[in-house]
């Protein structure tokens, strides 16, 4: 029946071939670790295929199939923590930076305010000039 579909591709026929042959058989299981050993460096295409099908994992190559789940799993929370990390600090430093020029600006605002009280500028100027309040302005003359 499966043969006779011209819908499916011969990547399905394999796997649903491998699938059926793999129930049939029982493999010792020296032979399914050699299997599983040989298999690894060629699997990793297939296996993000094979994740996609409607087929179960064959049960020879489940537990290496799993394992190699788990493992980009692993490497997937590793990548996103890093990516986090990095964007993390990034915004941070952003946020950092604003505020400091904002903490300057507001600073400087202060030290021509000072100075200007100094020169014998009126309240109503030095607010008029710098964007200072008066309370900001009160607190600059206590100090002064």
């Amino acid at each position: 029946m499966l043969l006779q579909d011209p819908q499916k591709s011969s990547q399905e026929y394999i796997q649903s071939l491998l699938y059926f042959i793999d129930y049939l058989l029982e493999v010792p299981e020296e032979m399914t670790r050699e299997l599983q050993k040989d298999i690894k460096p060629m699997i990793g295409k297939e296996a993000s295929y094979m994740d996609r099908t409607m087929y179960p994992d064959p049960p020879t190559l489940k537990p290496f199939l799993d394992e190699l789940r788990e493992e980009g799993k692993r490497l997937g929370i590793a990548e996103g923590k890093a990516e986090g990390r990095a964007e993390g600090k990034a915004e941070g430093k952003a946020e950092g930076k604003a505020e400091g020029k904002a903490e300057g600006k507001a600073e400087g605002r202060k030290e021509i305010a000072v100075a200007m009280f100094k020169k014998g500028f009126s309240v109503k100027e030095i607010m008029e000039l710098t964007n200072l309040t008066e309370k900001d302005l009160d607190e600059i003359k206590d100090q002064l």
